[in-house]
């Protein structure tokens, strides 16, 4: 059974994907802003870190088997369990990395303190580290910060979730849509 906080991020989630297939994003006037207003990262030595953890997840070359059952994978204080069926694994200091059977889709997940920093201010910093072209807000609320753009030429979706002192960083890069479905099966471990 999911959580509370699980099924809210799920939904939220939906929500933005639904936005950006109907071409809409919320508010298109924070997307024009220019990355000198972006809200600084305190800590960019940590945000370093898990940047590197998700670019050099995203980068593997995905050797591994994949499984049909249900996985963990996270840092000890934040696990979570997902069904990697049809997605190749690759697991990282802070989270993990997946592969569609079909190479047309790669997701990953990260958790990590937030270091006091909010969803937006992480989710912007992440983007821009990473070479974000174009990124334009799609979803936001009090605890969720989403944003889309292009990294190396790929159509790529970030979310960002705060929980108390973690967040939760998922990266939906290729095909959308399954990437989005393969999230609906993340859940914290119990």
């Amino acid at each position: 059974m999911l959580t509370k906080s699980v099924k809210r991020r799920l939904f939220l989630w939906e929500t933005a994907l639904s936005q950006l297939q109907q071409g809409r994003p919320r508010d298109r006037q924070s997307a024009s802003r220019p990355a000198s207003t972006l809200p600084a990262i305190h800590k960019e030595d940590d945000m370093k870190k898990i940047l590197a953890s998700l670019l050099f997840a995203a980068c593997l070359g995905f050797a591994g088997n994949a499984s049909a059952a249900v996985q963990e994978f996270g840092p000890d204080f934040a696990r979570f369990v997902i069904d990697v069926k049809d997605w190749t694994p690759t697991a990282t200091p802070n989270g993990a990395s997946f592969l569609s059977a079909d190479k047309t889709c790669n997701v990953v997940i990260a958790v990590d303190k937030n270091g006091g920093q909010n969803a937006e201010a992480i989710a912007k910093a992440i983007a821009q580290q990473a070479g974000m072209s174009d990124a334009q807000e799609v979803a936001k609320d009090a605890d969720t910060y989403t944003t889309k753009g292009t990294i190396q030429g790929k159509e790529t979706l970030i979310t960002v979730s705060v929980e108390g002192e973690k967040f939760v960083c998922v990266s939906i890069t290729g095909d959308l849509q399954k990437g989005s479905d393969f999230i609906d099966t993340l859940d914290e471990k119990k």
